[in-house]
């Protein structure tokens, strides 16, 4: 896997990062902390209101906080 380095402002996308605008319930659950229920969410919130823009939108379902959000960012890419 790819070296990452982080700074306070800026990451690095892993060139395995999973796009999560086609990626499967079951694939979210690979990302660290992300469970069934917050992957089936993820899935459900894209299926309602359409793609994702920015990765940062999914800081807007419930279950994903701005810490959390900063440990998988550079694993998750929009496509």
């Amino acid at each position: 896997m790819p070296q990452t380095y982080l700074t306070e402002n800026t990451f690095v996308i892993s060139e395995k990062a999973i796009n999560i605008n086609q990626a499967s319930a079951e694939e979210m659950e690979k990302l660290p902390r992300i469970g069934a229920k917050l992957a089936q969410d993820i899935v459900a919130h894209r299926l309602k209101f359409g793609s994702f823009r920015k990765t940062e939108h999914l800081l807007l379902i419930d279950g994903i906080s701005d810490k959390h959000y900063r440990e998988i960012r550079n694993l998750i890419k929009v496509e």
